[in-house]
């Protein structure tokens, strides 16, 4: 069984590198990024004892020395036999080593180690007397060393020891020729709200086993600890604080004071002296607002341009004294708009992916600094604890479409250093976070994602990989379910099922508690999220996240330093330090009381097009008031356009939240769909509009459609409020899906077809009723959270329905997903509308 996941490994990994040919000879090593070709075989161990020594050069770092232990060690684990690890020349047995180890060897691997990736590269070659395994520095010796491991069978999908696969073989033999050098030059996850001080020594080994880390990019909020470092100057010299409303005690600087600057350089100078092994330093912003008001700082530009003019100072001074070290700072928040100057070529910029300010897109971010001369990172959201609470598919690092997507994308548009906050909390994004280790090192990796999954499943749930593959569907953010009942009712089924299939493998099953305790904590979330105001639920919660502490399947430090606060003050101690596990009983219990407390859906989703036509069903009841649309961030509407090519006039105020003013202006485009296109694409852009200011007044934007049909209006806002009022009558309808559910604030219409039994939906609502033809009540929404279903009363359905003042999310599952706030501005399928006429 091994022997087979290591040849479908090795043959994936020659598949993906997509090369036709390449440089090879007898004793030489191949060249190329990511090339792996096949190489004479070495026999490493059989007849239950090892054929080699592990060799390391007399001089060999110590760094290298530890990689050699590690590999002796694993490969002891494996085989039950003992590797040593001797002193030699490296033409016999593993020689574990930089290029620079060996110089017997006629195995010369060439890397360059200016170049930030080159020096993390290495090479792996099979041969008659052995393997080489040769960095081009330590780093990259430890790297070759876990990838040969790799290779072998051993996996380390999370920083937690019954996560580690170490597969037992009664032989061992390798003949391949490797050569790796990464894509990204750094490639950290790493956990916002940090780790409990036990877990952090697990993070380390858990990157060098994924050839995680990487180039040490530093691009952290740094003012503050350069304020910190030279508090003697900064206080003779008050004027180095930026001024703020007139006085000089901002956390931002004066960048404008040449002394300032000078400062700085000697500050980063006298770093990088104290630490030759730093790669580079960070010169980004505090955090925050607060920048200097003088009329110097002003006459600098943006906040961008203020940043970039410390961080190229201190560039040009580091490049003199020493060459190939970086500055590093963020395109975020105010700074993140492109600079109105070149970059320093030594200066990265990690581009945030949330928090971007100016009205700009991430790809006009990117496209701009890299326009300046910049090398680019990427400052990542893998998973911020208050954004989802570790809840399922929440994170960006549990969608595993969107790794997929952008990692690749990112590099494409020049990024080169990814820096990821994220969780510690490996129920959620676990699967996530090994994945894109493996795409930043080798963004073809992304083409492999199936077959990395299907490694993951059955390497850690053997029998039960099938199952425990719908359960990871469940946890995969690229298709979010709803946290309701119906998915824990999944979880906990799925879970038992895996048990069963799993009966008598400890290994396994110790894996599966971990998962069966991330589901209860998901029930206890849900139940905390229906009742945000009862302090018991809250205590419920926070009790068990530190029961389950240990098991690090969601990240209970961030619970505790964010949820833990919002306790009464009267409330009991919880007892974060000392966990007690759980026994077997227990996690029988929340399984069995899972499965009988959560039911399945009672109702059959129906799927309708997305072709719409205007609705020919008149409202039967009493007329609505009408209300004004607001929302804010990306909202999408659906209009119709009949022959007269009448113009849409919209009444647009943007910034209705002030102190989100700095988002940019509203963005309108309107779309056409289907119809005539000149590039052949079913949705066509045909007008863009960007003229209202987010100041809170009212401006009118006209939209001039030239054909006649189905049309979408996109509006934008960067996350502020925006008010949106069109000429009663026009056709204007909103999506909201059960799958995918609307933010949705007021009173809306919808259709239920006739023969329609039951209506189904997804809602989050705190209010709201949804209201029958005949102007009854059918049910009240007060902090309502689920699948819901109603009966369709008779004569009710081939109807008008209305639900009223409602405010939450809501997706309908069983008739079509469109909205309308008035009825004579209601869309509908087409094939529905058929069906009426």
């Amino acid at each position: 069984m091994r022997k087979s996941i290591f040849a479908r490994i090795a043959v994936s990994v020659f598949v993906v590198t997509g090369l036709t040919s390449c440089n090879i000879t007898e004793s030489g090593p191949v060249t190329g990024r990511h090339v792996t070709v096949e190489s004479n075989t070495t026999l490493l161990f059989d007849d239950s004892k090892p054929l080699m020594s592990i060799v390391v050069a007399k001089s060999a770092a110590q760094k290298t020395r530890d990689a050699a232990s590690n590999l002796a060690k694993y490969l002891d684990k494996m085989t039950g036999g003992e590797f040593k690890v001797v002193d030699g020349d490296g033409t016999t047995g593993i020689a574990v080593g930089t290029v620079g180890d060996f110089p017997k060897l006629k195995f010369k691997p060439t890397f360059d180690l200016m170049d930030p990736g080159e020096r993390q590269g290495y090479a792996i070659k099979s041969h008659g007397d052995g393997v080489f395994v040769i960095g081009a520095t330590p780093q990259a010796v430890s790297y070759a060393v876990f990838d040969f491991l790799y290779r072998l069978g051993f996996r380390r999908y999370f920083p937690i020891e019954k996560w580690t696969i170490i597969p037992k073989k009664k032989r061992l033999a390798f003949s391949l020729n490797i050569r790796e050098v990464p894509d990204y030059y750094s490639r950290n996850v790493w956990s916002g709200y940090n780790y409990w001080p036990k877990f952090r020594a697990s993070i380390a080994p858990w990157n060098r086993a994924n050839r995680g880390g990487g180039y040490r990019m530093n691009t952290g909020h740094a003012y503050g600890t350069i304020i910190r470092k030279n508090k003697k100057e900064f206080a003779a010299h008050p004027e180095y604080y930026g001024l703020r409303k007139g006085k000089r005690d901002s956390s931002k600087i004066c960048v404008s004071n040449p002394a300032l600057r000078q400062l700085v350089v000697d500050y980063a100078l006298k770093k990088f002296e104290a630490k030759p092994e730093l790669d580079s330093i960070s010169m980004d912003p505090s955090d925050g607002g607060g920048w200097c008001e003088c009329a110097n700082c002003a006459k600098l530009g943006s906040p961008s341009d203020s940043t970039l003019l410390l961080a190229n100072t201190v560039a040009e001074a580091v490049d003199k004294k020493f060459p190939g070290k970086r500055v590093g700072i963020y395109a975020y928040a105010d700074h993140s708009p492109p600079p109105a100057f070149q970059v320093h070529p030594n200066v990265v910029a990690n581009v945030a992916t949330a928090f971007i300010r100016g009205g700009f897109t991430l790809d006009e971010i990117m496209v701009g600094w890299q326009k300046k001369g910049a090398t680019l990172g990427i400052r990542e959201y893998y998973d911020v604890y208050i954004w989802g609470y570790n809840a399922p598919g929440r994170s960006r690092g549990s969608k595993l479409g969107y790794l997929k997507k952008t990692i690749p994308e990112f590099y494409s548009k020049g990024a080169r250093y990814m820096s990821a906050e994220s969780n510690d909390a490996w129920a959620p994004n676990g699967l996530g976070h090994y994945l894109a280790l493996r795409m930043l090192w080798n963004i073809k990796e992304a083409e492999n994602i199936p077959a990395l999954k299907k490694d993951f499943l059955e390497n850690c749930f053997g029998p039960a990989a099938q199952t425990m593959s719908k359960f990871y569907d469940l946890l995969n953010g690229t298709n979010k379910k709803p946290l309701c009942s119906d998915l824990l009712g999944r979880m906990f089924r799925l879970l038992k099922k895996a048990r069963g299939e799993a009966a008598g493998d400890s290994a396994i099953l110790g894996r599966l508690d971990d998962l069966t305790l991330y589901a209860r904590y998901t029930e206890l979330l849900m139940v905390y999220k229906q009742n945000m105001r009862k302090a018991e639920a809250l205590d419920n919660l926070l009790n068990f996240a530190a029961k389950m502490k240990d098991s690090r399947m969601i990240h209970s430090r961030a619970a505790f330093r964010r949820l833990n606060k919002k306790r009464a003050k009267n409330s009991p101690p919880i007892n974060w330090k000392t966990p007690i596990p759980f026994d077997q009983s227990q996690i029988a219990e929340f399984i069995t009381n899972g499965i009988a407390s959560h039911k399945l859906l009672d109702f059959t989703p129906v799927s309708y097009s997305d072709n719409l036509v205007p609705s020919p069903v008149k409202y039967e009841n009493a007329k609505v008031k009408r209300l004004i649309y607001s929302g804010r961030g990306t909202r999408s509407f659906f209009t119709w356009v009949d022959s007269s090519l009448k113009p849409i006039k919209l009444q647009v105020t943007g910034g209705l939240i002030k102190h989100y003013r700095d988002r940019g202006n509203v963005k309108t485009k309107l779309y056409k769909i289907g119809g005539a296109s000149a590039t052949g694409e079913r949705v066509t852009l045909i007008q863009e509009d960007a003229s209202v200011p987010p100041d809170g007044k009212m401006r009118e934007v006209i939209l001039t459609p030239n054909q006649v049909g189905l049309h979408k209006i996109v509006i934008s806002d960067g996350g502020d409020m925006t008010r949106m009022i069109w000429e009663k009558g026009v056709p204007m309808t909103t999506k909201a899906e059960g799958t995918q559910p609307l933010r949705v604030n007021g009173s809306f219409f919808f259709y239920v077809p006739k023969g329609t039994k039951t209506l189904g939906f997804f809602c989050d609502l705190g209010r709201g009723q949804v209201i029958a033809p005949n102007g009854k009540s059918l049910m009240k929404f007060s902090r309502t959270l689920g699948f819901n279903s109603l009966p369709v009363p008779d004569g009710m359905d081939g109807k008008l329905w209305l639900l009223r003042s409602i405010n939450g999310s809501l997706g309908l599952m069983t008739v079509p997903p469109y909205l309308a706030i008035d009825p004579s501005e209601l869309l509908l399928p087409k094939e529905v509308v058929d069906q009426i006429q």
